[in-house]
Parts: C-alpha cells; structure tokens; sequence
C-alpha cells in the first residue's frame, strides 16, 4: 500500500471518531446543562403574568330544601269524655277560636252550678264570722277556718269552670285544620284521642316558611337583610325575607338551618314542596378569570397560581362564586395579584422566577403588539 493512500485511510479514520464521539458522548458542558432544572430565567420566559385588582362582587349560594307551615299545633284533650260533634272539616280554613272538636259535658253544667252556690254560701258564712270575730264572739282560729272553707270553694269553682271549658277545643290562630284523628261517639282521655296524641292539627301556611341548610363556610357571608330568591319544584318562583339563622349546627352535617318566609295569603303555596334557596351572600373582592387558569392541588383543592412581590409562586385555592360566557368569577384572593395567565403548569408552589426575565418578556409582548397595529 503507498504511503499517500495510508495516510489517507488514518485521517479518514480520525475524522470519524471524531465526529461520532460529538454526537454519541455529549460534551461535559452540554452534560452538565441538561441535568440541570430549568433556571428562574428560563421559569420567567414560560410564563404569562397579569397584574389584576379585584371587583366587589355579590355571590348567592344555592340550597336545597322544602317548604313548611310557619306554625303547626297538635291539639289535645284536657279533660275525658265523648265526642259528639266535629265542628270542621279536614282541609278547611279556620279563624282564631273558631270551635272545631266538642266533648260531651255530660254533668259538668250541674257541677258548675252547684260550686257556684257554694261559693256564695260560703262568702256569707265569712262574712258573717267576721261580724263575729268584730263582737268578740268568734276567734282569730274559727275566722280563719270560716276564710279556708270560701277558698276552697272558689278553687272548686275555677276548676269546674275549666273542665266544662274543656269540652270544646279550639283553634289558636288563624290557619287550616289539617287532620282529624277520630269520629264521633269516639272517648277521649287526657291527651288521648282514638290511640292518638292530637285530637286535631292546625296549621299556619301565611307566610309560608322555606328551609335549608347553610354551609359553616359560607354563613359568615350570609347578608340577612337581601331578598332571598326560590324556585319550587312546581316551576313557581318567588321572593322571600330570611327570617331565622340558627345558631347551633346540626351535628351530623356541620351546617345551619335558615328560614326564608313568603307570603302566602291565599295558601296557595302547600307545605312540603321541594325548593331551591338562592340566598345572597356579602359582597366579596373577586376577579373574572379564564377558566384555563384554574389549578388542581394534591389534596383536591381549586386554585391559580400568582408571582409574589420577591418572584416566588404561590398556590392559592379559591372559591368559584359564578360561572358566565365571559368566564369563570372567582373569590379567596387578595385585593390585588399577579396571576399566572398561561404556562402555570411548568412551575410549582414555591418556585422561583426572574421577575426582570418576566417584564422583558411582557415588553416584548407589548413592542410586538404595538408593531403589528
């Protein structure tokens, strides 16, 4: 083999390993630059921030419950006896003190009459003890006896009184007569009434209540003094006064009833409808974002994430107050933030950025914008 040709075939050889070396084993700086995370400059340039300040805004919440009487009474009898007269059908309407249930009285007119007299022969035998203790012919004792005697009659007279009163039940209010547990000719004891309690019910639909429950978070927020909005399952809608908050949650829930009273005063509106409650909320800073800039954290929670002063990304969850066409309004948030508006899944909470990368990128942005008006 020449010489010339030898040469040749060795530098060819060189030039090769060469070349494959480059492309096979990266060189020690491009090794070293690859292993590492990408720099806060880097970070920056990925980024779009918007400066943003928030906008009061009211929230409602939506609960879901039913309607209910404003009030409801079992009525029950005081005294035992017959029925002999159902004064008012079930179902119809019925004032304060209208008679719905009698009782036979049986002889309770006699005994009335009969304390009645006693008492007024009682009174004149005091009287006439006291015009005798004042002649000093009765003594201190014999007055007192002759004064127990006439308050043990008038006692026999208020109770006669009040058993006769018994025999007919009424109602305590204006309302409807609800149900009737019994027939005519059926006894009655002391709130007992054919195996039943209540004798009678009586309810109140005017106003008519609607309840629901609250969530604790959300019921710092509840601004009593706003109209409240519901929507039956009928379809019917209407404008109510929240009228009661309790102030003990529910121990299984952690949530508070509320009742919100609606006119009603042709109970037209019937208890036990299914609604829904859209109570209004304090107005809160909140801001109207893209939808696409929510986060999802670890443990579930809904956020975005913002740049702090020092160029350090915060996760912070928020509360989705309304969703509309022009996006998504959200609320938990400071008055003012820098929002990460696009690229929030390359960093995570704690990172840092180069906040001079940040606005050199935005300027250009805006160079850019500017040139192609």
């Amino acid at each position: 083999m020449k010489p010339t040709v030898k040469y040749a075939l060795i530098a060819l050889a060189v030039i090769v390993v060469w070349i494959l070396s480059g492309q096979i084993l990266p060189s020690n700086e491009s090794s070293e630059e690859d292993g590492k995370p990408e720099t806060a400059v880097e970070l920056a340039r990925m980024l779009e921030v918007e400066s943003m300040e928030s906008t009061p805004k009211q929230r409602f919440v939506v609960l879901y419950g039913e309607t209910e009487p404003n009030r409801s009474v079992d009525l029950k009898a005081e005294t035992q006896g017959a029925v002999v007269g159902i004064m008012k059908k079930e179902g119809e309407p019925v004032k304060k003190g209208d008679v719905l249930i009698n009782i036979d009285p049986r002889d309770r007119h006699e005994r009335l009459r009969r304390a009645e007299a006693l008492v007024k022969q009682r009174q004149i035998e005091y009287k006439a003890s006291v015009n005798l203790q004042e002649k000093g012919f009765r003594t201190e004792v014999g007055l007192a006896e002759s004064k127990t005697r006439l308050e043990d009659a008038k006692a026999e007279l208020k109770s006669a009184r009040l058993d006769l009163d018994h025999t007919t039940l009424e109602s305590p209010f204006d309302g409807v007569l609800e149900s009737v547990n019994g027939e005519i000719g059926d006894f009655v004891g002391v709130g007992v009434f054919g195996g039943e309690g209540a004798i009678a019910t009586v309810v109140d639909l005017d106003p008519i209540k609607v309840t629901g429950q609250i969530s604790q978070t959300d019921l710092p927020y509840l601004d009593k003094k706003n109209k409240a909005f519901i929507k039956l399952t009928t379809g019917h809608k209407y404008e109510g006064n929240i009228s009661y908050v309790s102030s003990v949650a529910d121990k299984t829930s952690r949530s508070f009833r509320v009742e919100v009273e609606i006119p009603n005063p042709d109970r037209t509106i019937p208890a036990g409808v299914a609604a829904e409650l859209n109570l209004p909320l304090a107005e809160q800073p909140a801001y109207l974002v893209n939808s696409s800039v929510l986060a999802l954290a670890d443990n579930g929670d809904v956020g975005v994430k913002h740049v702090q002063a020092d160029g350090t990304v915060r996760f912070a969850p928020v509360t989705i107050m309304q969703e509309t066409e022009e996006g998504v309004w959200i609320t938990g948030l400071p008055a003012t933030i820098n929002l990460v508006t696009l690229g929030h899944t390359y960093v995570t909470d704690g990172q840092k950025i180069d906040l001079a990368a940040l606005r050199m990128k935005q300027k250009e942005a805006q160079a850019s914008e500017e040139g192609d008006e």
